[in-house]
């Protein structure tokens, strides 16, 4: 993710780190070409393209393209609600956690202490989980440090879950349990608990469809890029009907071409907000503000893993791919 001041629009005019201006300038110079020839044939040949049926097309053009960017940003946007929403929650089953238990001897305080431990050990390893399994990678990187967050009795089944926040979760939901069975947790408390539980079940539920529905349809992605290359493509020659002068045209045949390919091209680029890429969202940044959170919250969890994060800066979770 790209951070700039949008209080001062013209001192990002020229990055090209992010833009869609590389990916657009080639072709939109080809169509500044198409613009010098087509003044040419209707100079020496009075061969040239009806502006009128071409000014429709491209008002259809237009709106399709604006409606995949729309539709694009609106994939993204919720995308980031559903980060938010689960980061929310989490940040809700903490101070639960810190806020409930009966501590009746020295027992029940040292059942609530590795309760509270453990639950936070287990959200993050569930944050952890979600982004493999966003980025569709089932192998951990090299350096990372699951091992001393997951238990040795828990790392196999971990390994062999098909869906591994979902058993994140599962052990959460065992902790409290555990600790109402044993009196340390009252029923309703308990209940609200679970209740948290079951929304990030819900959260993870609208990651995945995210993740496994596309923004638009084949067939209009598909017929988008098609238009939208034909169209200025073939501008040049519309253009050329009115505006006779070489470097006019050129000029104008570039702009058209430049403004809706770069809008097309936006569209693609918000379509994946899970990914590793520049557009895509900070997903390990943001769990390890999720991890500096829980030690806030939870002292006991920050006094045995403060000094080992399970997220760190030279650990990225890439796609298979890559």
């Amino acid at each position: 993710m790209i951070l700039y001041d949008f209080s001062q629009p013209l001192s990002t005019l020229w990055w090209m780190h992010g833009s869609v201006m590389p990916k657009v300038l080639w072709v939109s110079m080809i169509c500044g070409l198409n613009g010098i020839i087509g003044v040419f044939f209707k100079d020496e040949y009075n061969l040239y393209m009806t502006d009128t049926s071409h000014e429709m097309i491209g008002t259809a053009v237009a709106l399709i393209l604006v409606f995949k960017c729309v539709m694009a940003y609106q994939h993204y946007s919720v995308a980031k609600q559903c980060v938010y929403s689960f980061m929310d929650n989490v940040r809700g089953l903490a101070t639960q956690m810190q806020a409930h238990g009966v501590c009746v001897n020295e027992d029940a305080a040292r059942e609530i202490i590795n309760a509270r431990v453990n639950m936070a050990r287990h959200a993050l390893v569930c944050w952890y989980s979600i982004i493999m399994h966003l980025r569709r990678q089932p192998i951990p990187p090299k350096q990372n440090r699951l091992f001393l967050y997951i238990k040795a009795v828990d790392r196999p089944r971990w390994d062999e879950a098909v869906v591994r926040p979902l058993y994140c979760l599962v052990l959460i939901e065992e902790e409290i349990a555990r600790l109402r069975d044993k009196g340390i947790y009252a029923d309703a408390v308990a209940t609200m608990m679970c209740a948290n539980v079951r929304k990030l079940v819900d959260v993870f539920g609208r990651m995945e469809q995210l993740l496994d529905t596309p923004t638009v349809p084949f067939t209009y992605y598909q017929f988008c890029n098609w238009a939208v290359h034909v169209f200025v493509l073939t501008a040049p020659a519309a253009i050329a009907t009115h505006d006779t002068y070489y470097a006019a045209c050129a000029l104008l045949s570039f702009l058209v071409a430049a403004v809706l390919l770069g809008i097309n091209f936006m569209g693609d680029l918000l379509m994946e907000p899970f990914g590793t890429g520049i557009h895509g969202m900070p997903l390990e940044r943001w769990g390890s503000i999720l991890e500096r959170e829980l030690h806030q919250y939870l002292p006991f969890f920050k006094f045995r893993f403060s000094a080992i994060p399970l997220f760190v800066e030279a650990c990225e979770i890439l796609a298979p791919d890559d």
